[in-house]
């Protein structure tokens, strides 16, 4: 029996500190990646300042966009999949930049919640890893934290928590400065 090709698909994360771009041939038994790109973007930081994703931000996502759409149509992946994470749920300009994106790119850029996003998380660490059937997965993010944990491969908990990678390093600095490692 001849293995089945498979066919192209791209997938763009659009999160709070960077845009990441997955290219890769499908089929049923197998996924094979071909493209892995991320660009820092840094979206987070103009919502946490302003609460709005700034013109600046904007800007560079919208260039990020076309260069992964561009990349997308040399391997003839359709669809891309596009979502967009925590620094877009809490801009307050989150529905005019998606209506932009879409007028702009064509792409359909998808809000998702924090637990689509772990869960999506989750699926994503786990494929076709040789773990453990009971196992958990900890994604600390530019904008938020997921903590997924499953019995028999089957994510059955998911946490999302709105805390920053750099909530974590503050946190840790802190414990630094109070209590020195020393030799």
């Amino acid at each position: 029996m001849q293995k089945q090709r498979g066919t192209m698909h791209a997938a763009i994360d659009i999160g709070s500190n960077t845009i990441h771009l997955i290219i890769a041939r499908c089929s049923p038994d197998e996924l094979d990646i071909v493209e892995d790109k991320t660009a820092e973007v840094h979206t987070g930081e103009s919502v946490d300042a302003t609460g709005d994703i700034s013109q600046e931000k904007r800007n560079a996502i919208l260039t990020t966009i076309h260069q992964y759409q561009a990349l997308a149509r040399q391997y003839k992946a359709n669809p891309i999949l596009a979502v967009a994470t925590e620094a877009i749920r809490k801009a307050h300009n989150s529905t005019d930049f998606l209506e932009d994106m879409k007028r702009e790119t064509g792409i359909q850029i998808h809000l998702i919640s924090g637990n689509i996003e772990a869960a999506l998380t989750f699926y994503g660490a786990t494929y076709g890893a040789d773990i453990p059937s009971n196992v958990g997965v900890l994604d600390v993010g530019g904008g938020s934290t997921e903590l997924i944990t499953a019995k028999r491969r089957h994510a059955f908990r998911q946490h999302w928590y709105q805390l920053q990678a750099q909530d974590f390093r503050r946190h840790l600095l802190g414990i630094l400065e109070r209590e020195p490692v020393t030799s």
